[in-house]
């Protein structure tokens, strides 16, 4: 969600390029791209790389089967 301008705050301490986030659907979490597919805390706590393997286009929430409630990211396509 967008807030005014000049109220970012930085998530992440990591020099790499993080780009394309995308919020999970209770708002929990954050899944990005840098240099692989990374998921955080919406504060930005915990951060863990879920994928390894370069860049990652627009990463989204898709709902584990059987599991309505609990969500991983994915890439789409």
């Amino acid at each position: 969600m967008a807030g005014p301008p000049g109220n970012e705050t930085n998530l992440t301490t990591s020099p790499d390029n993080e780009s394309q986030p995308a919020w999970s659907p209770d708002g929990a979490k954050i899944a990005f791209s840098a240099g692989g597919l990374f998921m955080m805390d919406a504060d930005g706590n915990n951060p863990q790389r879920l994928e390894d393997t370069g860049s990652f286009p627009q990463p989204v929430w898709r709902p584990i089967i059987r599991t309505p409630r609990l969500w991983l990211p994915a890439t789409r396509g």
